[in-house]
């Protein structure tokens, strides 16, 4: 096969995502999730380079990965015989890009003989996956800031999830071995290596398809008789009303998801009847707001359904809270239910407002219509940052929703980005 050359710098992405319904319901594979693509994005580039003599006689390669923003590169030697993925012992650990590594070579690239060159993997991020607390000072571009890598504080995005879809599906896009069915299925199979458990995967479904109706994949699908089998799933789009944005408020705190997902899995599992009254709530819920969604054209159909759709947020909220209480954890903590009850009841343009994803203190989700600023939001949520002592400030943000999975970007945007990187 012809070795592969990019005449222009090729330039992928993929969306980060909020859970505006369904979490922990969406562990079990009778469920659905509501997940929503948000235009903060992980992007990726690919830059070759030639092999030393030495590697060639070898049979080896090397695969870079490169992340300016927190100082960070991580190294990996393939043996292009054996498909054996290693590092040096001194080198920096990532257990995601390694597994990015290992899935490629095993079953990513059909033919390996076309791998001919090292390859140099560069990553960015938009700036909202981890908090301003965790900027550095120094200013190397005026659009992608610096991050310190010893203090990263996630704000729930999906960082994990986006990292492995960046970057995996630009390298199958760079050999030729691309299909959307095939990147959801590396990428769900990478994260469960890196993790060692096999999570929810509605990040990775959302950052590669954008916006959706989520339906857990069988984890059976990872055995050995099962590789291959890409689509096990049927992807239904979910959009959000044209009349409602998303903001986002960022807490500065953080909770550890795979503690609380933990607690809550184990105690459904062990309590089984109450388990499948949790799972049947939280779809009729989700059914129940994608119906109401449906029927709204225009503002006024929004505020004429506004009594509705705030009253079911509050019987998912009652339903996502109580699951936490009898798994000791917090799921919306105290005083998020304190914050989101004040904002939705003295705030008319909010109609939907939820701890996202699987909860805890790493933000506040909100759902209003255009009539609500940033500076308006960031006000209000200023009287009531003395709720609570441990936090210390509450950051408003505007998400724009994207409806648009992993991609390309256009000849423009691409040279715009390559423009603001450093």
């Amino acid at each position: 096969m012809e070795e592969i050359q990019f005449t222009k710098t090729q330039v992928y992405c993929c969306p980060s995502k909020v859970l505006i319904m369904g979490g922990y319901a969406i562990l079990s594979e009778q469920c659905v999730g509501l997940s929503v693509g948000l235009n903060e994005k992980f992007y990726a580039f690919i830059k070759e380079q030639d092999v030393q003599k030495e590697q060639i006689s070898d049979n080896k390669i090397m695969i870079k990965f490169i992340s300016k923003q927190i100082d960070s590169e991580w190294n990996y030697e393939i043996n292009l015989v054996s498909k054996n993925v290693g590092q040096q012992e001194n080198e920096a650990k990532n257990p995601f890009l390694e597994a990015v590594t290992q899935v490629l070579i095993e079953e990513g690239i059909e033919d390996l003989s076309k791998v001919k060159k090292d390859i140099i993997v560069n990553i960015f991020h938009d700036n909202r996956f981890y908090s301003s607390a965790s900027k550095k000072g120094e200013q190397k571009s005026n659009y992608f800031s610096v991050f310190d890598k010893n203090n990263l504080h996630k704000t729930g995005l999906g960082s994990s999830a986006c990292v492995l879809v960046a970057t995996l599906g630009s390298l199958l896009k760079y050999f030729q071995d691309y299909t959307d069915e095939k990147l959801h299925y590396l990428s769900q199979k990478a994260n469960f290596i890196a993790q060692k458990k096999i999570g929810s995967g509605f990040d990775i479904a959302t950052s590669v398809f954008g916006s959706q109706v989520y339906k857990r994949f069988p984890p059976e699908i990872f055995s050995s008789n099962n590789q291959k089998q890409y689509k096990w799933n049927i992807f239904n789009r979910f959009k959000i009303p044209k009349q409602l944005k998303i903001m986002m408020i960022d807490l500065q705190i953080g909770s550890d998801t795979r503690i609380l997902a933990g607690e809550v899995k184990k105690y459904l599992d062990n309590n089984l009847e109450e388990g499948q009254h949790f799972y049947q709530e939280c779809n009729k819920k989700a059914q129940q707001l994608q119906e109401i969604f449906s029927g709204i054209e225009s503002i006024d159909n929004l505020k004429e359904k506004r009594e509705s759709i705030v009253e079911l947020n509050k019987q998912y909220r009652a339903v996502f809270k109580n699951i936490g209480t009898k798994a000791k954890v917090e799921t919306e903590p105290d005083t998020l239910s304190v914050i989101l009850d004040q904002i939705i009841n003295d705030i008319p343009s909010v109609y939907y407002g939820v701890c996202p994803g699987a909860g805890g203190y790493d933000a506040l989700c909100l759902l209003t219509d255009d009539s609500l600023t940033v500076e308006q939001l960031q006000a209000k949520v200023d009287e009531m940052k003395n709720i609570n002592s441990s936090i210390k400030q509450m950051v408003v943000q505007q998400m724009e929703i994207s409806q648009e999975g992993f991609h390309q970007l256009d000849e423009n945007s691409a040279n715009e980005f390559l423009k603001n990187i450093f």
